[in-house]
């Protein structure tokens, strides 16, 4: 099966706390799973194995952002910074 790297924004600021991001994680992996279904595969956040929080990640939005060099087709989903505001990125099984 292949996969499908994915950036979506969450409308969050930088400074949003842990307990906030992971509200915004599992309502983002629930809408998806509505929109897409629940059969696996979808290539979407819906497939994602949990979340892992780096903060440490900053891009901007001009930055060609590598999902390979921090996040795994069967890890989880990563939160981090782009433009100030949190993002999910992870590599979604399709």
């Amino acid at each position: 099966m292949g996969a499908e790297n994915h950036i979506q924004g969450t409308g969050l600021k930088a400074d949003a706390t842990d307990k906030e991001i992971g509200e915004a994680y599992d309502s983002a992996v629930e809408d998806a799973a509505y929109e897409l279904g629940h059969g696996g595969y979808t290539g979407s956040i819906a497939e994602s194995q949990g979340l892992c929080i780096r903060r440490d990640l900053v891009f901007t939005k001009d930055d060609d952002i590598d999902i390979d060099e921090f996040a795994d087709k069967w890890g989880p989903t990563v939160a981090i910074v782009i433009d100030g505001h949190i993002a999910f990125a992870g590599i979604y099984s399709s």
